[in-house]
């Protein structure tokens, strides 16, 4: 099976996502007396795998709802807290319904957002006084004439840049305008110095096929988490969230 975390950009649209048929799978067999977590977290959503890097953290959660939220505070199937550490190589998958042109607030919508925290230090002196965010969005503004506009985009206040960076890739393509149709995001980034790092998103609808794939460059490195939020309320500021339910969701932070 492919896998997604496999892919080179180029190339990150033509894989076909394996979709688990049934949201409530058992994580193993009941009567074992081995208290060691199961090896298979793959409940729902597709397989994350990145090469060269092995699995640091993971929660998935499947069932139907309209907002999922993961923090430090969240935790694992073997109980280990997300916490502080570094988030700098990861994946996120999470399957939309409902979702329909006419539903999206006038201005922007979030469909992810991905809030951490990013270099403590600048030019070797400690900031002060400066905000120390780096996130990446996904996004659609309806333009009031419920047409979207689609964007990833990356930000960063944490000193890398004068004032803040801003990266953004867009696109008119993906328009929803069967609500029976489900919409499956999927998104990767890597850390890596010499290249400064990417975020790959693809938005693609899983009854007729149609994707569109979103990259950006990181610009440094993802210290540590503040939050990670898909459906009503992915943002935590005043912005709305997609107008849809989201299931399968998926969130896997990778070491070295």
């Amino acid at each position: 099976m492919n896998k997604l975390g496999s892919y080179p950009i180029s190339i990150l649209g033509t894989f076909v996502l394996s979709i688990c048929a049934s949201l409530m799978v058992a994580c193993g067999d009941s009567g074992s007396t081995d208290n060691s977590p199961p090896a298979d977290t793959n409940l729902c959503g597709p397989v994350h795998e990145m090469a060269g890097f092995a699995l640091g953290w993971e929660y998935v959660e499947c069932p139907q709802t309209d907002t999922m939220w993961v923090d430090q505070s969240k935790t694992d199937a073997a109980g280990a807290y997300l916490g502080d550490r570094e988030v700098s190589w990861g994946m996120l998958s999470v399957k939309y319904h409902g979702l329909q042109n006419g539903n999206f607030i006038e201005g922007e919508n979030f469909g992810v957002m991905f809030k951490a925290f990013g270099y403590e230090f600048w030019n070797g002196f400690k900031k002060q006084n400066e905000w120390g965010e780096a996130n990446w969005q996904i996004w659609a503004h309806n333009n009031g004439v419920d047409e979207l506009y689609s964007k990833l985009i990356i930000q960063r206040f944490d000193g890398q840049c004068k004032n803040f960076c801003e990266k953004a890739d867009y696109s008119k393509e993906m328009q929803f305008e069967d609500a029976q149709e489900e919409v499956q995001i999927d998104c990767s980034w890597n850390f890596n110095e010499l290249e400064d790092g990417k975020v790959w998103c693809t938005i693609q609808k899983l009854t007729s096929g149609q994707v569109h794939n979103f990259w950006n460059v990181m610009m440094g490195r993802y210290t540590s988490m503040d939050y990670v939020g898909v459906g009503r309320k992915a943002f935590d500021g005043p912005y709305p969230g997609f107008p849809g339910q989201v299931s399968d969701f998926k969130f896997t932070i990778f070491q070295p």
